[in-house]
């Protein structure tokens, strides 16, 4: 059901990702839509194994879809308290509530219809565990 001509694009993209990004002939190269939403759902299909546990720093529209999409999958914790939550700013650090038994730490690192970015990361005290971050506004 598709031109020739998009067969030919189609196959000319994959070669030129195939060879910008060395990637072996034995691994599939998909070109799929679905924007945020499909990424939200995808991070927690493929860390949420056996532990269901996630943290989710909300500070905006973006990080409240991707923790509402993680409801659907595991067992979402809210790093800030709800009373915090105000999506002016990033609350001090001292606010958070890290769950350290949680498979990932979800950040978005710029949240562009309030204007939050998270310009101080705390990394140091986050040493164990796996930083989640939406950057697709970074640029």
């Amino acid at each position: 059901h598709r031109s020739k001509l998009f067969e030919e694009v189609m196959l000319k993209a994959e070669s030129n990702m195939r060879k910008l990004l060395s990637i072996p002939d034995n691994f599939k190269v998909l070109f799929l839509q679905g924007g945020a939403t499909m990424q939200f759902s995808s991070v927690c299909m493929n860390l949420l194994k056996d532990n269901k546990k996630c943290n989710y720093l909300e500070t905006g529209f973006w990080s409240k879809a991707a923790y509402a999409e993680s409801l659907k999958f595991g067992e979402p914790h809210m790093v800030i308290p709800q009373e915090e939550v105000n999506y002016s700013k990033v609350p001090d650090f001292s606010l958070w509530d890290i769950a350290d038994d949680a498979a990932y730490f979800h950040i978005c690192d710029n949240e562009t219809v309030n204007g939050v970015e998270l310009n101080d990361m705390p990394f140091d005290q986050l040493l164990d565990q796996t930083i989640v971050a939406d950057m697709s506004s970074n640029f």
